[in-house]
């Protein structure tokens, strides 16, 4: 592979990843806030709970910041705080009915623009995305 098409490929990704963050940006903003918000609400949906050094790390974000970041989800009622029952000095974060929906909801709407998104591709295309996308996103995880 030789340096053009290494640099085409890092202008489009960086093209793809803000034109999809504008697209999502508009309605996480009216639903949940951002999508620091969202990543953290939907980490706590996969994992069941986390204290907030585990979502910090999770994150790539400093303490502090997860720290500020789980005062917003409380004060919004996307997540509650629950004391560890093994160890009552760690405090647990997981989400709420209401976090639950908001999640819900704001994947529903993601979905619809990525459908939208994805009808413009033909069929072979789409399926030749998914699978690239899958093998890039393994090689990265390895």
């Amino acid at each position: 592979m030789d340096n053009s098409q290494v640099a085409e490929f890092a202008e489009l990704m960086l093209e793809l990843r803000q034109a999809m963050h504008r697209q999502s940006t508009l309605s996480l903003e009216e639903r949940v806030g951002s999508g620091l918000q969202l990543t953290a609400l939907h980490h706590l949906a996969k994992e069941g709970s986390a204290n907030v050094s585990g979502l910090a790390q999770q994150l790539h974000i400093s303490l502090s910041s997860a720290t500020q970041l789980a005062e917003r989800l409380v004060k919004a009622e996307f997540v509650e705080r629950t004391t560890d029952l093994e160890d009552r000095r760690i405090t647990n974060l997981a989400l709420t009915t209401t976090g639950k929906t908001e999640l819900i909801q704001c994947q529903k709407g993601m979905h619809i623009k990525m459908a939208s998104l994805l009808a413009k591709l033909s069929e072979p295309d789409r399926l030749d995305l998914i699978r690239i996308l899958r093998t890039l996103t393994t090689a990265l995880a390895n």
